[in-house]
């Protein structure tokens, strides 16, 4: 479902963008295919992450009805309602509220293009102008933020001016430098062809006069006007992030911080490598091989990045195998975790409160137990966040912290989780569902082992080293 979301939102990307004519058929072509599969947000796979998702969809639906309707010479109420109303919809991911800048931004393309001036356009789009500030309005009268996310999206001084420009240049290197040199760092035969594939179809579709990249200099100039809106693509994407105290990542759960990212980052990928390329007057072979390699690159990331999420899937079924086994954690309910196979952990992250503590309750159904990683105690319980997580649903039984009575730790089986055994096990799955259980139990192994007289303050002095503030 994820995955149609996302290609209909390419769609969409493609008629605004179609629809504005100052695009020409490769740049639309290119633009689009990097929008879409762009190595961005990969924990949009997660089902947790689905309300971002349909989000997203439902902004870029909200905005071409939107130009649909500026298109026309008469208004139609039925398709402004129905954009106001999407547009208000997508709010419930704040983020929304400063990425709505496109909208307006398309609302003055398209006025100023018949003449209008600015006072004329506010008053003609009224309803898009106040439409977030009618949002905020409803939101906190009606719909305060309540508990332990009271201060969730809380803007203070401190982080809109003082950590921003610290925030921004760390942001922009993890999810836009590192994630292009991530994939173009491990070039291996698969990728070699899967370029070369994009090569010949891209060369059999290009005109003999023509290359990809127009050299026209009233293109050359559009192209650097177009290489700095990505900037601000970018800057729109990241603000609201940043503004309350949060990062845009390429690790851990941030990744989904990266939700809006995809526009900016083809536009800057495309135009770029088209300037850069315009430098050397590259000739027609080259360009194509250089669009191609880059998009093989981020294919194979992509690729490689829903394997480690299956490989991860797979790790929490053996967690499960094994805790059915040990009637030391179905019968005790505090437990300090040492994870010593995180490799096998998707996205580079650690497992966190609710992640082992929902396995535990899949496994024993009910939420009356807790463990925390050794790497998370300083933040989870010397900090005193723990609480925030106490009453989640995987640890709505689980009533008050107390010390730990047993270390659960989590050990390589026999079988190795390599992208072999991974193949393997997604035929068994249909094919031999014993053999598949088998291999699966034997992925990690638990072991189990008391702990005297320790509270979780004495444990983080055995793991000062390991600490994550």
């Amino acid at each position: 479902l994820t995955f149609i979301i996302y290609l209909f939102a390419g769609f969409l990307l493609y008629k605004i963008l179609s629809k504005l004519k100052i695009f020409n058929d490769f740049d639309l072509f290119f633009i689009v295919t990097i929008f879409l599969i762009a190595p961005l947000n990969i924990t949009r796979v997660a089902m947790i992450i689905f309300p971002y998702s349909l989000s997203y969809f439902l902004f870029f639906f909200s905005l071409y009805l939107l130009q649909i309707n500026l298109e026309k010479d008469k208004i139609s109420i039925l398709i402004r309602v129905c954009s106001l109303v999407l547009f208000f919809t997508t709010f419930q991911i704040a983020s929304f509220l400063v990425f709505y800048l496109l909208a307006l931004l398309l609302i003055y393309f398209y006025e100023k293009r018949k003449g209008r001036n600015i006072i004329t356009i506010l008053l003609r789009n009224i309803d898009y102008v106040i439409l977030p500030i009618f949002y905020w309005i409803i939101k906190s009268i009606y719909f305060k933020t309540s508990g332990p996310y009271i201060d969730y999206n809380t803007i203070t001084i401190y982080n809109a001016v003082f950590l921003f420009p610290y925030r921004i240049v760390t942001s922009f290197y993890s999810s836009i430098i590192e994630v292009i040199n991530n994939s173009l760092v491990s070039f291996d035969v698969f990728w070699f062809i899967i370029s070369l594939i994009l090569f010949f179809q891209f060369n059999k579709n290009i005109n003999n006069d023509n290359s990809i990249l127009n050299k026209s200099d009233e293109k050359h100039s559009n192209d650097k006007i177009y290489f700095s809106l990505s900037f601000l693509f970018i800057l729109v994407s990241m603000i609201p992030y940043l503004f309350v105290g949060k990062m845009v990542l390429n690790e851990g759960w941030d990744i989904r911080n990266q939700l809006l990212l995809p526009l900016g980052f083809s536009f800057f990928i495309y135009f770029g490598l088209k300037l850069f390329l315009n430098l050397f007057t590259a000739n027609r072979i080259i360009q194509i091989i250089t669009v191609s390699v880059f998009i093989s690159g981020f294919l194979i990331i992509n690729i490689n990045y829903y394997l480690d999420f299956n490989r991860d899937w797979i790790k929490q079924l053996s967690i499960i195998e094994n805790l059915k086994l040990s009637d030391e954690i179905k019968n005790n309910h505090s437990f300090y975790l040492v994870d010593n196979t995180e490799n096998l952990n998707a996205i580079n992250r650690t497992y966190s409160v609710l992640e082992f503590s929902g396995m535990m309750t899949a496994t024993y159904g009910n939420s009356k137990r807790i463990a925390i990683n050794d790497k998370q105690i300083y933040r989870e319980v010397l900090s005193n966040s723990i609480h925030i997580w106490l009453g989640y649903s995987s640890l709505k039984d689980y009533k008050q912290l107390q010390n730990p009575q047993y270390k659960i730790e989590i050990e390589y089986g026999p079988f190795k989780l390599d992208r072999f055994t991974q193949f393997r096990l997604m035929l068994l799955k249909f094919w031999n569902k014993q053999k598949y259980k088998e291999i699966v139990s034997n992925i990690v192994k638990i072991r189990v082992s008391p702990i005297q007289n320790l509270t979780w303050k004495d444990l983080v002095k055995d793991v000062d080293a390991n600490i994550q503030f």
